[in-house]
């Protein structure tokens, strides 16, 4: 028996090339992925490998019993919401830290700037910041 659900799993990541089917995130063949029921047991979905796929935990746990096309549409809609909210941070933050960019822009020109140096003025800072030089 165990060695029978291990090859249905094995076909269940295979049907999907190891991704998610609803979300399409990649599965790793032995880590932590659901084999899902498409249409639900519930629903009279058979335990069947023409009714299962490999499935995220995030996505087997908010499906439930919904129905597929169901499913994905409200999971269109709340990844498009979330992309959205995120666009929204990023902005905040942008706005938030406006002089981060002139920041490393001065931090680069003077990068750039040492570089220009002669290595002898390197080996000279400690004499010249001790007073020594001379």
């Amino acid at each position: 028996m165990k060695g029978e659900v291990e090859t249905r799993r094995g076909k269940v990541y295979g049907k999907t090339d190891g991704h998610c089917a609803y979300c399409g995130l990649p599965l790793y063949p032995f880590g932590p992925w659901h084999t899902e029921h498409m249409t639900p047991k519930a629903q009279g979905g058979e335990t069947a490998l023409s009714n299962l796929v490999a499935s995220c935990a995030r996505c087997n746990q908010m499906k439930k019993k919904k129905d597929v096309e169901d499913f994905r549409l409200r999971l269109t809609v709340g990844y498009a919401d979330e992309i959205q909210r995120m666009g929204k941070d990023l902005q905040r933050f942008m706005n938030q830290n406006q002089g981060l960019a002139a920041i490393c822009n001065d931090l680069e020109k003077a990068s750039q700037s040492l570089r220009s140096y002669p290595l002898r003025f390197y080996m000279d800072i400690p004499r010249i910041t001790s007073g020594e030089a001379g």
